[in-house]
């Protein structure tokens, strides 16, 4: 682990220096007289001076994993200060001004993207050589597209087409309400005034011979007739009482939905940090 050598001056609980509310009561504005210091207010003063170097030469070595000691140059103190800011603010990605990396998508709630980041609309990469590297020839059109993790046997950036999952539906079992028990009974339409064409059976003498008393014979016809003229009617109907039953019903649903399928879901641009 790093070591780092510049500790804070006269902190301690039996320190020879200044209370804090005392320090702040202290003219500080013109410093110390020519032999007027005292021991206690020089701690003091190098306290508050060596407090906020230890600090910062702490988070060097924890980040650089650099040891800090009192023999380096001003030059190389600061240049690991920076480096040590550069890592810290780019979580180790070595992109400078960016705590995410370049490539990352992000949501974003406006309609343009801020400084340094492009939105995902599927344009062209050139000129951006790590967006380049990271997607290709063009950005992914994040227009209406969510984002899945990449599950195994998937390529990265991979798309796929809206789908349901197969399955099925438990036919049930669908019937009308029960009717009850009822006789159904009515009418017929009235008819009209009308008439019945019927054939009427005749006989007649042919010649001597027998059939009739006086000997002749006899032909039996048909001939047609006609009943006389109903007035115009109508007939009772009446059926056989039936049972209490229910009637199946068969046949699909009706469709039902939109033109996708899709969870509940609110707009954001994806925006992309360019360089």
């Amino acid at each position: 682990m790093a070591e780092n050598s510049i500790d804070v001056w006269a902190n301690g609980g039996s320190a020879n220096a200044l209370s804090n509310a005392a320090y702040k009561r202290l003219d500080k504005s013109t410093g110390f007289e020519k032999g007027t210091a005292s021991s206690e207010q020089a701690n003091t003063l190098w306290r508050a001076s060596s407090v906020p170097a230890a600090g910062l030469s702490e988070f060097v070595a924890e980040q650089q994993g650099t040891d800090v000691t009192i023999d380096l140059g001003k030059s190389e103190y600061a240049d690991l200060i920076k480096a040590a800011l550069t890592q810290f603010i780019n979580n180790g990605t070595g992109v400078p001004g960016s705590v995410v990396p370049v490539g990352s998508p992000i949501p974003w709630p406006k309609d343009e993207a801020p400084k340094g980041w492009l939105l995902m609309e599927g344009q062209s990469t050139d000129g951006f050589p790590v967006l380049k590297q990271l997607y290709g020839d063009r950005l992914p059109d994040m227009r209406g597209q969510f984002i899945r993790g990449c599950e195994q046997g998937r390529a990265v950036l991979s798309t796929q087409d809206d789908q349901i999952k197969s399955h099925e539906h438990d036919k049930g079992s669908l019937s009308t309400s029960e009717a009850g028990g009822h006789t159904p009974s009515g009418k017929t339409a009235p008819a009209g005034e009308h008439f019945h064409k019927y054939d009427r059976q005749t006989s007649e003498r042919t010649e001597d011979g027998g059939g009739f008393d006086d000997g002749y014979k006899k032909r039996v016809f048909n001939e047609p007739a006609e009943t006389s003229v109903e007035p115009a009617h109508e007939h009772e109907l009446v059926m056989e009482a039936v049972d209490p039953h229910i009637h199946p019903v068969t046949g699909n649903t009706g469709s039902f939905g939109g033109n996708e399928t899709r969870p509940r879901n609110i707009a954001f641009n994806y925006i992309v940090r360019a360089a």
